[in-house]
């Protein structure tokens, strides 16, 4: 295994899971493949004290007016890498309300591809909750939907009500406890493919999910609610990275969960 010391900012907790898998070793070409431009849109450190979260992402496919607008979060609470942002499962939500709504359509519309990866600690077990989405799921609405289950595990919903909107849940779970943990969620129309991966474990592939709807997401993103304000989240999120027309190897998940400093270069 790899060892290594923490990092400033990242707690000797947060070292002991990361170094719960064995580290992926990657040349510098490797791992430098997760940087700069490489489709990364989105890139949230949630490291402010105030104000909107800044979209950190330096590639030419960074969604401009992405940063998150706030409501009611905690500010400043212990991260994996640095600090982290809290949601009370009440009424605290942040959204990219200044974003364009259809920069959003690589979510959930025919050709979609994506990777959603970020580190959460879920503070409500036996709750069901949304984390993530663009929309609530009405008739017709256009929406890409990340759900935590009552029992643990992930749910994601993408496509169009009533046309071609599909649901899967994976098998495996989030374990029951205060510690955060690392979800991946990727997703390939043209392959049909959905993959989640949970803690740099086996990833679990939902195969012939194919997007055939054209029309604009319903929303712009949402965490830790949906547009409707329903189905609220009660827990902590940090690291959050978006990528657009890129579907992350298995390597370079390991690599990211296994880090110990994140996107480093950023």
């Amino acid at each position: 295994m790899f060892l290594r010391s923490a990092k400033a900012g990242q707690t000797t907790k947060s070292i002991n899971k990361l170094l719960s898998t064995p580290f992926v070793n990657l040349s510098p070409a490797s791992f430098s493949s997760l940087y700069g431009d490489t489709g990364l849109s989105c890139y949230y450190k949630f490291n402010e004290s105030t104000g909107n979260i800044v979209n950190q992402s330096v590639s030419s496919q960074k969604m401009s007016n992405a940063d998150l607008v706030t409501n009611g979060v905690t500010y400043d609470v212990e991260g994996v890498l640095g600090t982290a942002i809290s949601f009370d499962g009440t009424d605290d939500f942040a959204s990219a309300s200044s974003s364009t709504v259809s920069d959003w359509n690589f979510l959930s519309t025919d050709g979609a591809k994506f990777t959603w990866c970020g580190w959460m600690k879920n503070l409500s077990w036996g709750t069901y909750a949304r984390f993530s989405a663009t929309g609530n799921g009405n008739a017709g609405d256009v929406i890409s939907l990340f759900n935590i289950e009552t029992d643990g595990r992930i749910g994601v919903g993408l496509g169009q009500s009533g046309n071609d909107l599909f649901f899967v849940t994976s098998t495996s779970t989030m374990t029951n406890d205060t510690d955060y943990h690392f979800l991946i969620v990727s997703y390939d129309d043209s392959a049909g493919n959905l993959i989640i991966t949970i803690d740099g474990g086996t990833p679990e592939v939902f195969g012939s999910k194919n997007l055939t709807n054209t029309s604009n997401s319903e929303t712009f993103l949402y965490l830790a609610q949906n547009s409707a304000s329903q189905d609220w989240w009660n827990g902590n999120i940090d690291e959050l990275s978006i990528w657009k027309n890129r579907v992350l190897t298995t390597e370079e998940g390991l690599a990211l969960y296994n880090s110990g400093s994140g996107l480093a270069i950023y």
